[in-house]
Parts: structure tokens; C-alpha cells; sequence
């Protein structure tokens, strides 16, 4: 009877660890995101020229949501660009901290100053492929500025 018992104990036992070794699909909190189209007809833009600053330095390579924070901030960046409205301003997309085999420099200009459209936009976001570096926000505020004094009429803030 002991035996039973302890054969019963053991198969229990391999059991929990077992499953205790069992691996669960990763979760994802964000839902598939469906940019909506706007009716510009009704809207007209307030200002005429704007710099999305990414950072790509190796802060970012820290998980956050299931996911880095680098990744989190391209998906914000890649989702504002596809809600954006064609609207008739300039755009840009500056970048800091990179990894060396994005560019050796502290802060580039990956998009604009251009006329703004998705395809650009996107095109520059994809160009920064890897977080990692130091974390020059500085020179990106500053090189920012740069791109802006080059343009005309209002800038958001």
C-alpha cells in the first residue's frame, strides 16, 4: 500500500515539474492597431512644420510590456505616422543613441526636412534597426533646432 502511495507521490511530483517547465505563448498587451482615416475637409493644420526625436540609445534595449522600450517607441512612432492626415506640411524624423551600424554619429537626420508623407516617414523609421550607444538628447534638441531654423512658418512645440 505504501508503495501505491509513493508511486501516486511521484508521478504527482514529476507532474508539477513538468508542467511548471511549460512555456506560454508570449503576451502582448497591445491590440492590432487600425489607423482611422480623417476627413480633412473640416481641419486644416496649425502648424506647418514638425521633428518626431527617437531615441535609439541602449536605455531603450530594457523590456517594457512584453516587448523593449525601442521597439514600443518605434510602434508609437510608426502608429502616429499611419494616423497622421496627407496634410501640406514638413516633416522630420531625428534619431540619438543608435547603434554604431545605424550611424556613428550622436544624432542623424533619418527623415526630412521634407514635405510630409507616410512612405518617407516610415521609410526613415526603418532605417534605425538597433538600439544602443550613449544617450545625446542634447545634441538631438540641438540638431533639431537645426532642421527647424531651415523651414518657415509654425513649428510644433
Amino acid at each position: 500500500m505504501k508503495k501505491n502511495y509513493l508511486l501516486l507521490l511521484i508521478i504527482f511530483m514529476v507532474g508539477i515539474f513538468i508542467s511548471g517547465c511549460a512555456t506560454m505563448p508570449p503576451f502582448s498587451s497591445q491590440p492590432d492597431f487600425v489607423p482611422q482615416e480623417i476627413n480633412m475637409t473640416s481641419y486644416q493644420p496649425k502648424v506647418e512644420n514638425f521633428v518626431v526625436i527617437l531615441d535609439a540609445s541602449a536605455s531603450m534595449r530594457t523590456w517594457y510590456d512584453g516587448s523593449t522600450r525601442f521597439k514600443a517607441a518605434k510602434a508609437i512612432v510608426s502608429r502616429m505616422n499611419q494616423t497622421l492626415p496627407n496634410m501640406d506640411v514638413q516633416g522630420g524624423l531625428r534619431t540619438f543613441g543608435h547603434s554604431r551600424s545605424v550611424s556613428t554619429e550622436n544624432t542623424i537626420l533619418m527623415y526630412g526636412m521634407a514635405p510630409y508623407n507616410r512612405a518617407g516617414l516610415q521609410a526613415g523609421l526603418d532605417k534605425v534597426t538597433k538600439a544602443d550607444g550613449s544617450s545625446p538628447f542634447s545634441d538631438a534638441i540641438d540638431g533639431a533646432n537645426q532642421d527647424l531654423r531651415a523651414t518657415t512658418g509654425k513649428i510644433a512645440p
